[in-house]
């Protein structure tokens, strides 16, 4: 059986500008990004999906971006939260609800 995970980007509101400097399709404000996540987390947890709950620093993801020659993008931030996560060989670990 095939364990999803869905990974849930957390940007803190201090990073939030930075962030959306670097993905412009990201939602205009914080709270929408918040609100976006958080509907979106319950979806995959009701789904039986594993959650990773993980923290975005936006310059560690612009230099992870730059280093693998990727424009800055929620599908490269989605490679990047792949890339980071401590529990990728081992998806059980983290949050199942």
């Amino acid at each position: 059986m095939t364990t999803v995970v869905f990974r849930v980007p957390l940007v803190a509101s201090h990073d939030y500008d930075a962030f959306r400097d670097l993905v412009r399709e990201a939602p205009a404000t914080h709270h929408e990004w918040a609100e976006l996540h958080r509907r979106r987390t319950a979806e995959e947890r009701r789904a039986g999906h594993v959650i990773h709950e993980m923290h975005v620093d936006p310059h560690r993801f612009a230099e992870h971006a730059r280093r693998n020659g990727y424009e800055t993008s929620l599908a490269t931030l989605r490679r990047f939260l792949e890339d980071i996560d401590p529990h990728r060989s081992d998806p059980t670990s983290a949050t199942t609800g």
